[in-house]
């Protein structure tokens, strides 16, 4: 197995980690939703609005950051891949 297909795979493999990553954190944020809704009281306010207080949003955020990241990587990772093969001898030559 050459240099550059030893890059794609490594890139390939961060990509399904980090979309196991964001199936895990879309599970997280649907289990607190769900507690949240099945525990709290539901206070609306006069207009209507049903106040998310205590939701926590962070495993959201984490689930948007590793489907993009894991999307980049499985679609495209050229960049990344440039720098995984880039010959280290470069800066030297001069």
């Amino acid at each position: 197995m050459n240099k550059s297909a030893m890059a794609w795979l490594v890139i390939r493999v961060l990509g399904v980690i980090s979309l196991g990553l964001a199936a895990y954190q879309l599970y997280v944020f649907t289990l607190n939703f769900l507690v949240f809704l099945a525990v709290s009281k539901q206070e609306s306010l006069p207009s209507g609005t049903l106040r998310l207080v205590n939701l926590r949003w962070d495993p959201l955020f984490g689930f948007v950051f590793f489907s993009l990241l894991s999307t980049y990587l499985l679609k495209c990772g050229q960049a990344i891949h440039r720098l995984l093969i880039k010959e280290g001898g470069e800066s030297e030559k001069s």
